[in-house]
């Protein structure tokens, strides 16, 4: 083989692995940036989840809060009407106590 011939074939796989060595340095690089945006979108979704649970818990209180009102002036407007209906049984069983004292 002429040296010519030689030097052609050495220079080729001289060259082959820089190629070799550029391509493994850049999959390594793009492999480290696809990580980090990897991370970078868990920790995204991470803030954004716990957006939406503190949105969620705020809309539970807010309609348990109602719900709580609402019952409670339900509540109230019920023992109103029982106390106006007992009301007058209370004076009428009060007048019948006084009756029995005094009647005996």
């Amino acid at each position: 083989m002429p040296i010519q011939a030689l030097q052609t074939v050495t220079a080729a796989e001289e060259a082959a692995k820089k190629r070799k060595a550029g391509a493994a340095a850049e999959a390594k690089k793009k492999i480290a940036e696809a990580e980090k945006e990897g991370e970078r979108a868990l920790i995204e979704a991470k803030e954004a989840a716990a957006k939406e649970m503190e949105a969620a818990r705020k809309a539970f209180k807010e309609e348990a809060d109602a719900k709580t009102a609402a019952k409670t002036t339900e509540l109230e407007q019920q023992k109103a009407e029982l106390r106006s209906a007992a009301s007058p049984k209370l004076e009428k069983a009060a007048q019948l106590i006084v009756e029995r004292i005094v009647n005996s």
